[in-house]
């Protein structure tokens, strides 16, 4: 009866065990080593109660040592306390690395949230920074370098660049970038919708693109023409109240570079850079106009001192001979007479030319007239037969040239260029005057043309003045009214020009002005062609 309850109790305690062994399975997360152990237990009492059983029925040939069954409860007993020992110490032990991991955890957060604290801090900073750089000036040029240097400094990229409506095309225009291979960018135009920059024009919402290659709205012929394949691409508005006027844009070869963050960071430095950027254009269109206006005035002023004493001095000379000849008339001789009318034509001629002039000089702002290619050699034999008394008069030697380049231009604007550089040439060349024409095409694709003479020479300090309204070429002769350069620098710069001259003292003159050359491959026009004469006015204000 002893020996049956020993083995009952060690039974209790050994199936105790394995399920405390199962336990430690779950808490330690040991599989292998606590179910070797639930196993061998579990079989420890599974064997005596197999010999409890075959006791109980007497099935056993002898009965069980009752020493050796005690033996055996004092070591289940023993494994019962060993296995709930370290059971504990395992609870004690999760319990402990849980606190741990959950301060680790606490520790983590806690200095991401130091970064990124530390982050906003830092871009701030540089924020304040950026406004106020874009705020130190009003030159457009220099805003928009010193936004891209912000956004390099900001976000660490590759590239960046900055696209501005055209509004006169309503294309987008990049007109700064950063990086390698800007130059090619520099300049590019795009239709609103083309590429990523048009999209965000276009929906007026900033855009990450995580891998341009996935994209289809990204304009891969900018990556072509650079060479340098851009994978993340951050693109957001700049916007004017309602208005977006463009866009800015950061560029990186990585995949993900950017986040909702830098989102965000580049729509704070956008908002700046816009309001800089709309300041600038309006500073500049200000100085435009006012240098327009100032233009004016200095025209008013000719008009002003033309009409005072260039009109008032042939009218005056009309007005006192046609007095002469109504006192005198009887008493003058037949020569007399007509030596007295000849001045009065001469004077009455030299008026006209000078309404004429100054019709032209208005007429020139005015008009907006569409260019076309030139035949030139046409236009200077016209310009030549109308002064042709004065090369006849002063026995000129004109020099020209077996061909000429095409040009674009408008022709009767183009043949009062040549009228007064030929004029200028005649009367103030030398004796006789021997005046040289020629053309050369500028490495910029700019048609060159000149007029040089024999003359005397200019010196330096008047030269800067000579195209300025009445300026006269007056070193030699005093003929003249001073309109004529004026109305050639207006003309050639309308048509895309300049003007220009060199000179030295007793070394003669060359006078010279540009005309955007034509398109390889467009011959000049039919000289009996109206378009020989260079395009049409297609408007007139």
């Amino acid at each position: 009866m002893a020996v049956s309850v020993v083995l009952g109790i060690s039974i209790l305690l050994q199936l105790g065990a394995a399920v405390l062994a199962v336990r430690l399975i779950r808490v330690t997360g040991r599989r292998a080593a606590w179910a070797l152990i639930a196993v061998g237990v579990t079989l420890m009492g599974v064997r005596r109660g197999v010999t409890l059983l075959r006791l109980i029925s007497g099935d056993l040939s002898y009965p069980p040592d009752l020493l050796a069954e005690l033996v055996a409860l004092a070591t289940s007993v023993i494994m019962v306390i060993g296995i709930a020992q370290v059971a504990s110490l395992s609870h004690a032990v999760g319990r402990s690395e849980k606190a741990l991991q959950e301060s680790k955890e606490k520790r983590r957060r806690h200095e991401e949230a130091e970064e990124a604290l530390r982050r906003s801090n830092r871009e701030l900073a540089l924020l304040n920074r950026a406004s106020q750089a874009l705020a130190s000036t009003l030159d457009l040029d220099r805003v928009l370098v010193t936004v891209l240097e912000e956004v390099r400094r900001l976000m660490s990229v590759v590239a960046s660049s900055v696209w501005l409506v055209d509004p006169e095309t309503n294309d987008l225009v990049c007109l700064h970038a950063t990086g390698p291979q800007s130059e090619v960018v520099r300049g590019w135009r795009l239709e609103l919708g083309e590429g990523l920059v048009g999209w965000v024009v276009s929906s007026g919402a900033g855009q990450i693109v995580p891998d341009a290659r996935a994209d289809e709205r990204h304009f891969v012929g900018v990556d072509q023409e650079s060479g340098l394949e851009m994978r993340s691409i951050l693109s957001v508005p700049l916007r004017i109240k309602e208005d977006v006027i463009g866009v800015l844009q950061v560029l990186d070869t990585g995949v993900n570079r950017f986040d909702t963050g830098d989102l965000t960071l580049l729509e704070s430095l956008a908002a700046s850079a816009a309001v800089a950027i709309d300041n600038a254009r309006l500073v500049e269109a200000l100085r435009q106009y006012t240098s327009e206006l100032r233009a004016r005035n200095e025209e008013l002023d000719a008009f002003a001192h033309t009409v005072a004493h260039d009109l008032k001095n042939p009218l005056a000379l009309i007005v006192g001979i046609a007095e002469v000849l109504r006192e005198e008339f009887p008493a003058l001789t037949d020569e007399e007479r007509r030596r007295y009318l000849n001045k009065i034509a001469r004077n009455g001629r030299s008026m006209s030319n000078i309404i004429d002039e100054l019709l032209l000089l208005a007429g020139v702002r005015q008009m907006d007239v569409e260019m076309g290619p030139l035949d030139m050699a046409s236009i200077v034999v016209v310009a030549l037969e109308r002064l042709g008394h004065i090369v006849e008069e002063r026995k000129a030697e004109i020099v020209t040239p077996e061909s000429w380049p095409v040009a674009l231009g408008y022709g009767p604007w183009v043949e009062e260029v040549w009228l007064n550089y030929l004029s200028n040439a005649l009367k103030y060349g030398g004796q006789p005057p021997r005046v040289e024409l020629g053309a050369t095409v500028a490495p910029d694709g700019a048609v060159c043309f000149r007029v040089r003479d024999n003359g005397p020479g200019i010196p330096p300090e008047a030269q800067a003045r000579l195209f300025k309204p009445f300026t006269r070429l007056d070193q030699v002769r005093t003929e003249g009214h001073g309109l004529g350069l004026s109305i050639v620098r207006r003309i050639v710069e309308k048509l895309d020009g300049q003007v220009g001259v060199e000179s030295e003292v007793d070394q003669g003159s060359t006078f010279t002005f540009t005309l955007p050359a034509a398109v390889p491959g467009t011959g000049a026009p039919e000289p009996d062609d109206d378009a020989g004469q260079g395009g049409r006015v297609s408007e007139q204000v």
